[in-house]
């Protein structure tokens, strides 16, 4: 994506779609963000939620 408020826009708006499906829990949030949702929820199965 070459224009820079378009991607903020998508970012911002994929974050939000993270924090909604994550019971508005930034921090599972930001982990979605970074490394995905199917990799954040391997994580939560085998750490468990905190």
């Amino acid at each position: 994506m070459s224009d820079p408020h378009q991607a903020l826009h998508a970012a911002a708006q994929l974050m939000a779609r993270y924090y909604q499906a994550n019971g508005k829990d930034y921090a599972k949030a930001l982990a979605g963000y970074n490394c995905g949702g199917r990799c954040l929820a391997h994580a939560v199965r085998v750490g468990g939620e905190q």
